[in-house]
């Protein structure tokens, strides 16, 4: 597994376990 790939599991794991920090999708809007 790549660095890339790892990175983007975590960020799939925190988007999922804590949606309030969604940092792939910088809208404000969808986070409120």
């Amino acid at each position: 597994m790549s660095l890339k790939d790892k990175l983007e599991e975590v960020a799939h794991y925190i988007n999922t376990e804590y949606p309030e920090l969604n940092f792939e999708n910088a809208s404000v809007s969808d986070s409120f």
